[in-house]
């Protein structure tokens, strides 16, 4: 049993501890005698009426120092959980970027594939007068024996003696100079296409990719329609023609005046790439000349004969030549085994020559001979056709007839199509960025 005062140090002390720490004083001291229970207890309790407030404060301290335990722990849960959020963002970017490297690297590697096998490089040349086909492929850098192997082929589809000096050979190679395709424009709508393989060389004759376009082309005379019509951008094949429209009411070497104008309506035949690859029919013309103005419109006769009628009807043939033709009709068409046909498009032969002249003209033959034919005959209209003794033949045409009343209308309608659109050009552009919109894409 201890003594009381161990007794009383104990209780002191006990009392000054936290709250939790009484009880188990009272356990304590239960085994104490009643008197010395009674009175240690009573002292216990002075001095916790004295000194409550310390168990009360260290309570409160201890309640606080949880709060910020648990606050600490949200704290360092929470950097944890963003850090391993960080973690796996970077690492999951690092993902992705090695996959859209890889992928970047592929799409590198076909396009340089296919820059290899399907890119060619063309170069283009004229075939020189004189030369060849073997020895114009070989400026071009291939061997004798390859130029040599390539006409071999070439010769199954075309026939190499109708090249012609002017006409362009493109030789394409690949990136790395391997040669890939040889091309031969026979003319504006068929090429020769030649192309190696692994044992000689493969050739064909393709039909060049085209569209016929109407457009107009306007121009302003300052020395020479010739001048003139290239200042345009357009090609001298259209001043020929215009002049063999106009050729027979102008003398376009001596009648055009600095300031004349002309005008046309055309069909113009484009490649793919734009590339202007040649005119089709002028359906309407226009030129003025010292202040007056001579129209052409493209139309037929009753038999569909094709002419060019001035906007009152009258065809122009009326009026073509001003001087006599035995003092020099000009010729309209030579004789050729080869002429390009004006409303065919083709080449074929022409065994004649063809010339203007003006309604009531004697017509003289070029020798004596017996008629064996007079009328109308064909395509061709009246004629008058003359055998000679020495075994030739001559054929002699007259000017076409003014469009017929029975085809006055067609004639009327086309003259409100195509009249307007020589007086304002811009109508034309404006109707053809229309008709593209509305193609289907």
């Amino acid at each position: 049993m201890p003594s009381r005062g161990a007794a009383s140090r104990q209780c002191r002390d006990r009392c000054r501890e936290p709250a939790t720490g009484l009880t188990a004083f009272r356990f304590a001291v239960g085994g104490l005698g009643a008197g010395e229970g009674k009175r240690f207890d009573g002292d216990c309790n002075l001095r916790q009426k004295s000194e409550g407030h310390y168990a009360v404060k260290v309570s409160e301290a201890s309640g606080f120092g949880g709060i910020v335990n648990r606050r600490f722990l949200f704290l360092v849960l929470f950097v944890c959980a963003a850090g391993a959020a960080t973690l796996g963002y970077a690492f999951q970017r690092r993902i992705a970027t090695t996959a859209e490297f890889d992928r970047e690297l592929k799409l590198a590697k076909d396009e340089a594939q296919r820059i290899r096998e399907q890119v060619i490089l063309p170069t283009e040349k004229k075939v020189p007068a004189g030369e060849n086909f073997t020895a114009a492929l070989q400026k071009f850098g291939l061997s004798a024996e390859e130029a040599a192997n390539a006409s071999a082929a070439a010769q199954h589809a075309f026939n190499l003696r109708q090249v012609r000096a002017g006409n362009t050979i493109t030789v394409g190679r690949s990136v790395e100079g391997t040669l890939r395709e040889i091309d031969y424009k026979i003319d504006a709508d068929r090429m020769l296409k030649i192309v190696p393989e692994d044992l000689g060389f493969t050739a064909q004759i393709r039909e060049i990719p085209s569209k016929m376009e109407v457009t107009a082309v306007t121009g302003r005379v300052d020395d020479s329609l010739f001048n003139a019509v290239e200042d345009a951008g357009e090609s001298a094949e259209l001043a020929m023609r215009l002049g063999q429209i106009f050729g027979y009411d102008l003398d376009f070497y001596t009648d055009p005046r600095k300031g004349d104008t002309f005008r046309m309506v055309l069909e113009k035949k484009k490649y793919a790439n734009g590339q202007v690859a040649g005119y089709g029919r002028i359906l309407a013309a226009e030129y003025e000349n010292a202040g007056k103005k001579y129209q052409a419109l493209l139309f037929h006769d009753p038999t569909g004969r094709p002419g060019y009628y001035s906007a009152d009807g009258k065809s122009l043939q009326k009026a073509f030549l001003r001087s006599p033709l035995k003092f020099g009709a000009p010729v309209t068409s030579h004789f050729s085994k080869a002429r390009f046909h004006p409303i065919l498009k083709t080449y074929r032969a022409h065994l004649g020559t063809d010339y203007g002249a003006p309604v009531g003209t004697p017509v003289q033959t070029i020798g004596s001979g017996k008629v064996i034919f007079a009328g109308r005959k064909g395509g061709e209209g009246n004629m008058v056709q003359i055998a000679h003794f020495n075994g030739y033949e001559t054929m002699y045409l007259p000017p076409s007839d003014p469009v017929s009343k029975k085809n006055l209308p067609e004639f009327a309608a086309l003259r409100e199509k195509w009249l307007p659109l020589l007086k304002n050009p811009e109508l034309l552009q404006v109707n053809a960025a229309a008709a593209s919109a509305a193609e289907p894409r």
